[in-house]
Parts: C-alpha cells; sequence; structure tokens
C-alpha cells in the first residue's frame, strides 16, 4: 500500500474517530432506550460506524497516538457491545450478521439471516 496523501489521511483519521464517537454515543442512546425500536436502530448504527471505521483503517495511517486512540475507542465500543442488554454475537466472517458484534434482535432484521 502506498502512503496516503497527508492532508487526506488527516482528513480521514479524524473522520473515523468522529465515527468512532458517534458509534459510542449510539451505543449509550440504545443502553438507556426504553424502546426496543430504538434500540435495534441505534446497534444497528453503531455496528455500520464500526464496519466503516474497520474499512477506512486499511487505507489510513494514523500516527503512533492516533493509532491509540482508535485502539481505545474500539476496546470500548466492543466492551459497550458485550455488556449491551440484549444478546450480542461475536465472530469472524465477512458480512456483519455473520461477523463482529450485532444484538440477536437486530439479527433477525437482518435479510440476509434465516432467524426471521
Amino acid at each position: 500500500m502506498s502512503p496516503p496523501d497527508s492532508d487526506a489521511n488527516l482528513v480521514g483519521v479524524e473522520f473515523v474517530l468522529s465515527d468512532l464517537d458517534a458509534a459510542l454515543i449510539f451505543m449509550d442512546v440504545a443502553d438507556v432506550s426504553g424502546i426496543q425500536e430504538t434500540v435495534i436502530r441505534n446497534h444497528k448504527n453503531a455496528h455500520h460506524a464500526y464496519d466503516t471505521v474497520l474499512r477506512l483503517l486499511r487505507n489510513l495511517m494514523p500516527d503512533a497516538l492516533q493509532q491509540q486512540t482508535i485502539d481505545t475507542k474500539l476496546a470500548l465500543l466492543k466492551k459497550e457491545a458485550a455488556g449491551s442488554r440484549t444478546a450480542i454475537l461475536s465472530g469472524v466472517g465477512t458480512h456483519p450478521c455473520e461477523t463482529r458484534s450485532l444484538t440477536l434482535v437486530a439479527l433477525r432484521h437482518c435479510p440476509r439471516t434465516a432467524l426471521s
């Protein structure tokens, strides 16, 4: 991989950090909501942000401090997902419904799964 343009890299890393912050907010909203649809929607939004971050990081070169911040936020996001009020699935695969973390409720709404 060739090094990204420094301006593009900086903007990309800042976007990744912002997306991680948004994902953490989505998890917080899901955690305090008493409305199941809100919980499902915010878990899906957090999961989408997580996937976006992982995809973008393949083309970015954060400096050491940025990488540490990204790693810390990713770990916090995973911890919050594991501690959410609904059952969380984890694994390795190619589609979000088969991988990473996703609530069973949200999994039932995915067109690629047979849980519907």
